[in-house]
């Protein structure tokens, strides 16, 4: 009798917890930089079939750790001019402008991302996530 109410107990107990929300569950929480966690390839491998590029893109890496994407854009903009079906500069170009508040641009600079990503599942995925929640920001008031 002791055993069985013990579990009830702890079934009750278990059952009334109910679980935080997740931060991500809540687009007004989301952090504009979310998208720098995810691993997508490094401008030394980009750079290494253009030089030009990788060097470009270690200049917008570095505007955007100051907080400059409207400047970052330009640097990644004259990289797609030089290799301009590049998955992973669009993806670039769309991650700056989702930082920049501008979702509708992300989401059609993510989907052309990958519409060059050649079945890059990884790539794809990031696209995915940078269009969900950039969709998410456009839908709050």
């Amino acid at each position: 009798m002791v055993k069985t109410t013990f579990l009830i107990l702890i079934f009750l107990v278990a059952c009334s917890h109910s679980p935080e929300k997740s931060e991500t569950s809540d687009p007004v929480k989301l952090e504009k930089n979310h998208f720098s966690r995810f691993s997508a390839p490094s401008e030394k491998e980009i750079g290494e079939d253009v030089p030009q590029t990788g060097s470009l893109l270690g200049r917008a890496t570095e505007l955007e750790s100051n907080g400059d994407y409207a400047k970052s854009v330009s640097y990644i903009e004259r990289s797609l001019r030089i290799d301009p079906e590049n998955a992973y500069l669009w993806y670039r170009l769309a991650n700056a402008y989702f930082k920049m508040g501008r979702y509708q641009e992300a989401i059609q600079f993510a989907k052309r991302s990958n519409s060059f990503s050649n079945r890059d599942q990884r790539q794809q995925t990031i696209n995915e996530n940078l269009i969900k929640h950039a969709r998410l920001f456009i839908s709050t008031p």
